[in-house]
């Protein structure tokens, strides 16, 4: 019965060149038994291809019934995430205040016509924006001075003309309707910070798509850059001379010790 289903039998669709995508269903429903069957659909995500699938496993006399959707999305428009700083040299700054931002970073979302380069000019887009895995480090410095754990990355209303709808944690925001562009600027609380900023565009006249940074085609905007992934800013590891280790490095035997100051 995998086999049967993963040659998406029983599935009947169209594609029309002139059109950006098609869709297919299909549906399988089986019966038998004593023992037990599994029929197993595997989700695809590959490019522009999206696939999603139902496992079921049923035991003694059994019926299952399976749906399958696959679709195909060519879309004419693309959604580019442009830095509007030096993105690559942006170290998460350290609030001075408990509860307000030590800096922020910004970017610009635009549509832009595949073929011309230029912005579309028939689709609109309402913007998706969402921070993923963001950090909850203690204080401003990872753990001083106070202790609270809130999110060390957000997206407020106040930074953000172009949003309609801010989340009360500030882990998503949603833009005003029928855009081409809109900037989106990202609070800092925590010298420790580290996330990921990802953008998913609703275009007017097709299916959503999600964002591409503009320097390599990721779906997700790490903050800050961080190509070895151990949540430090490359930019700082550069300055220190300590680039390449993880984050658990600790070559220190004892804490420094400071003299204690002169006193009159």
């Amino acid at each position: 019965m995998e086999q049967e289903l993963h040659t998406l039998k029983d599935m009947r669709g169209t594609w029309d060149p002139k059109q950006p995508g098609f869709s297919v269903s299909g549906h399988l429903s089986r019966s038998g038994g004593p023992g037990t069957k599994t029929i197993r659909g595997e989700p695809v995500n590959r490019g522009d291809e999206t696939s999603t699938g139902l496992v079921t496993t049923l035991t003694e006399k059994w019926t299952a019934e399976v749906s399958w959707t696959y679709s195909y999305n060519r879309s004419p428009v693309e959604a580019i995430i442009k830095p509007t700083g030096e993105y690559k040299k942006w170290i998460p700054p350290a609030s001075t205040k408990q509860g307000t931002a030590g800096g922020t970073i910004s970017f610009n979302v635009e549509l832009r016509d595949k073929k011309t380069g230029g912005k579309p000019k028939n689709t609109t887009a309402t913007f998706q924006f969402k921070l993923l895995e963001t950090s909850k480090e203690p204080g401003s410095c990872m753990n001083s001075p106070w202790n609270d754990t809130e999110p060390d990355l957000k997206i407020l209303k106040d930074d953000n003309a172009g949003l309609e709808k801010v989340d009360p944690n500030g882990q998503g925001a949603r833009s005003k309707p029928k855009l081409t562009e809109c900037p989106i600027t990202v609070s800092c609380f925590d010298g420790g910070a580290h996330g990921r900023l990802q953008v998913v565009a609703e275009l007017s006249d097709g299916p959503p798509i999600t964002a591409i940074l503009q320097e390599d085609d990721r779906t997700e905007v790490g903050l800050p850059y961080d190509e070895d992934g151990n949540h430090i800013a490359d930019a700082w590891e550069q300055d220190k001379g300590v680039s390449g280790q993880s984050g658990e490095v600790d070559d220190e035997q004892a804490p420094p010790v400071t003299a204690p100051a002169a006193t009159a």
